[in-house]
């Protein structure tokens, strides 16, 4: 198995590496990972060799460790499109393997953050030959599988979605307790990127402060934008309502959940959101916006959460705009105040999410899936 990134670089798509590995593990399948993310991580295992992949000429001594490490394999299964899953692709056509790609958001859509013409060839060439000549590919959202559809045919993709963790996740402390009114606690766990849309709701949450009352925000995560929505949140003075914790590990990332009443989740894109899967299971109150794999979450009529009404699109749309309208925002902050003073609401509607989770959610069932697909095309 091979995967660019790896711990200690903790996003969702890591989480899911980690996660199957463990469980092939406990099925009897050795699992060596090759991954060109060189720290170590105090959740590395058995059979973790890193690497770098730095520059051009790093090319030839991952194709010829992988080449090595493949020699008695049965499959080469590769995590997104990007370089290491085109040398995985090579080796796997010399050494006449199957070949496989499970692909997440990062390294199949065209990155927003590089204007430099040589990386955008070296990467489209890339994606373009490990996905085309693969054996299959593996869609982690119905989203991802209509951008993977460009470059194989659908009898090629295969659908096994996110999972959480049962025994990490437990139920919060907090369950079907009011929200306290004077200082409701809300949470993001999401990148400063522009799809996750953190800065829209810092603005928000202005509005919500000036309108309503005084809160408390858990602002995990940072990356891009974190320049300009800490701008905003000066601008805003909501340095005293925001702590801005810079990562966490899942055990941390509990804590922080089970002391909050709202997990929120603005993005104007999103494939498989595992955080809002794992706040479902922890029965928290989720408020997303209407998009794609939220929508398949939180469900049409708001069975499951709540929806806001961010943007003119239900597709997810990475290309989006750094403000909204002034009457969507106060529209935002007038519904989360609905939300909390919603209290017999927010029990149904948690108590479905954490039925819907438990009933189709679990990390056992994405092993088995891969299993069964390592074995037709081992056959």
């Amino acid at each position: 198995m091979t995967s660019e990134t790896y711990f200690p670089i903790i996003w969702w798509a890591e989480w899911h590496i980690y996660y199957l590995k463990k469980k092939l593990e406990e099925q009897g399948i050795e699992v060596i990972l090759y991954t060109t993310t060189p720290w170590t991580s105090k959740l590395d295992s058995l059979n973790i060799i890193r690497n770098e992949f730095d520059k051009i000429s790093s090319f030839f001594s991952n194709f010829k460790q992988i080449f090595t490490l493949s020699k008695d394999v049965d499959i080469i299964h590769s995590h997104y499109s990007y370089k290491l899953a085109l040398v995985s692709w090579l080796v796997s056509i010399l050494r006449r393997k199957p070949f496989i790609i499970t692909q997440h958001w990062f390294w199949l859509l065209d990155p927003q953050y590089s204007t430099w013409l040589l990386f955008k060839i070296i990467f489209k060439t890339c994606r373009y030959f490990s996905m085309k000549i693969s054996d299959r590919v593996i869609s982690t959202s119905d989203d991802l599988k209509g951008f993977c559809l460009k470059y194989v045919n659908k009898n090629k993709i295969i659908d096994i979605t996110n999972w959480y963790d049962d025994t990490i996740f437990r139920l919060s402390n907090n369950i079907n307790k009011s929200i306290t009114n004077w200082l409701p606690t809300f949470i993001t766990i999401r990148r400063f990127a522009k799809k996750n849309w953190i800065h829209i709701l810092i603005d928000i949450l202005s509005e919500y402060k000036k309108k309503y009352w005084d809160f408390k925000y858990y602002m995990i995560w940072y990356w891009a934008l974190e320049k300009e929505i800490f701008l905003r949140i000066k601008e805003y003075w909501l340095e005293n309502n925001i702590i801005h914790i810079m990562n966490s590990d899942h055990k941390e990332l509990v804590g922080y959940l089970n002391k909050s009443d709202i997990v929120f989740f603005p993005s104007s894109a999103e494939s498989t959101s595992l955080s809002c899967i794992e706040a479902m299971w922890m029965k928290k109150i989720i408020v997303a916006s209407r998009v794609w794999w939220l929508i398949q979450l939180i469900w049409k009529n708001e069975e499951r959460g709540y929806f806001l009404d961010l943007y003119d699109w239900t597709s997810s749309n990475y290309n989006c705009p750094m403000k909204i309208s002034d009457e969507k925002i106060i529209l935002a902050a007038d519904n989360i105040s609905n939300i909390i003073e919603s209290k017999n609401g927010n029990i149904e509607k948690t108590n479905n999410a954490y039925d819907f989770v438990k009933a189709n959610y679990t990390w056992d069932i994405i092993a088995k899936k891969t299993i069964i697909l390592y074995n037709d095309l081992i056959k």
